[in-house]
């Protein structure tokens, strides 16, 4: 069975042009659909910077540099921004492996919460808004 993910060669560069550092090396990840895959390292060892690379991403100061990223046989590094846009949070999704990494504390909470949901058209406002108030109600 083909991997529904498959990281190859994954290259991620820190620094400006003249000076620069590798952070991720030749990374190489094959997940299978219905498989769970988890990243263990020590902090700084790049396990958000991979699974940011796989949407994408990279944070500031940062760049992929090489390597393939293929979600179901697409390359996400080729993807335009609006394909990526389209694709984040509603066929794939990166979570943060700290609360204060996961929301941005400058937006309220409930908005972070019915985000997703509301872009991707699987509910309406109202709809998501009602859902996050019954999850935040089973946190209390």
């Amino acid at each position: 069975m083909d991997p529904i993910l498959s990281i190859q060669n994954l290259h991620v560069e820190a620094g400006g042009r003249h000076k620069r550092k590798t952070i991720v090396n030749n990374i190489n990840i094959d997940v299978a659909p219905g498989e769970v895959v988890a990243l263990i390292g020590e902090s700084g060892a790049g396990k958000s910077t991979i699974g940011l690379a796989t949407l994408g991403y990279a944070r500031a100061g940062c760049h992929l540099s090489g390597g393939k990223i293929l979600f179901r046989g697409q390359d996400i590094m080729t993807m335009s921004t609006a394909e990526r846009r389209q694709m984040r949070g509603k066929e794939i999704a990166y979570v943060a492996q700290s609360a204060a990494a996961a929301f941005n504390p400058a937006h309220m909470i409930g908005s972070q919460i019915i985000e997703a949901a509301e872009i991707h058209g699987v509910m309406d406002r109202d709809s998501a808004k009602k859902r996050m108030i019954e999850l935040c109600k089973q946190m209390q």
